[in-house]
């Protein structure tokens, strides 16, 4: 990983850029040896600053990492509820998220209808990986009420009136 744009590294900050990785490890042993300490310092701040949690989780989510990991979350979970298979990882589903994001057909931004959403190509087939797309929010909800033909006319001219 190449050193931030800075003019001047602090010592420190050397250190750290020459064997980030070195740090990176130390930081997840630390993290794990505390792990119940550090969960109940952070779920103390939580209650103690319940807005500023809330600024953080939305900020966090207008990311495309943040997304990913949500959309990764809701996934793992449903698969769990339902005795659905699940192999996604992180990095797979940033990089369709990405994709969907450079094709301009979705947001990472709140609640709108064009924010990514994760979809199962063949719904019995679980959220593994081949058998998922990034769609926009709308799609993925009207997929239950149109018929194939109908939902691919919307989409068409969803695409036409927004450009893209």
């Amino acid at each position: 990983m190449d050193t931030p744009n800075q003019v001047e590294l602090t010592r420190h900050q050397k250190k750290y850029w020459n064997n980030p990785e070195h740090y990176r490890a130390k930081a997840r042993a630390r993290h794990a040896a505390n792990r119940e300490r550090s969960r109940a310092v952070s779920a103390a701040w939580k209650a103690a600053n319940p807005e500023k949690n809330r600024a953080a989780v939305k900020a966090r989510r207008a990311t495309p990492y943040g997304k990913a990991r949500q959309l990764l979350n809701t996934a793992a979970y449903v698969s769990r509820r339902d005795g659905r298979p699940f192999n996604l990882t992180h990095e797979y589903l940033e990089r369709l998220l990405l994709a969907a994001l450079a094709s301009g057909a979705v947001t990472c931004e709140g609640n709108r209808p064009d924010t990514a959403s994760i979809d199962q190509i063949v719904p019995s087939g679980g959220y593994i990986q081949g058998n998922v797309q990034i769609v926009p929010w709308w799609y993925n909800a009207a997929k239950h009420d149109f018929t194939a033909e109908a939902l691919h006319e919307a989409m068409d001219k969803w695409r036409v009136a927004n450009g893209r």
